[in-house]
C-alpha cells in the first residue's frame, strides 16, 4: 500500500514539474518581451502600462517556477523510498 502511495505522489510531482518546465518557457518569454520592449509579431512598441503588467506577471510565474523547483527534490526523495 505504501509503495502504491509512493507511485502515487511520484506521477503527480512529474505532472507538476512538467508544468514547471512550461512556465519556465513563458518566463523566457516574458523576459524577451521586456527586454526587447517590442511585440516579435507585430514589431511594435510595448508601452509601459502593458511593460508593468508584464512585470507583475513576470514575479508570479517566477513564483511559481520556485515552487516547481520543490516539487523536483520530492520527487528525488520518493524515487529514493522506492529503491
Amino acid at each position: 500500500v505504501k509503495r502504491d502511495l509512493l507511485r502515487d505522489r511520484q506521477r503527480r510531482l512529474t505532472d507538476a514539474i512538467k508544468g514547471g518546465v512550461r512556465i519556465q518557457s513563458k518566463i523566457e518569454d516574458v523576459r524577451k518581451l521586456l527586454e526587447t520592449s517590442e511585440c516579435p509579431t507585430c514589431k511594435q512598441v510595448i508601452g509601459d502600462e502593458r511593460r508593468g503588467a508584464l512585470g507583475a506577471l513576470l514575479g508570479k510565474l517566477e513564483i511559481q517556477a520556485a515552487e516547481f523547483g520543490d516539487a523536483t527534490a520530492e520527487l528525488q526523495e520518493v524515487a529514493a523510498q522506492l529503491g
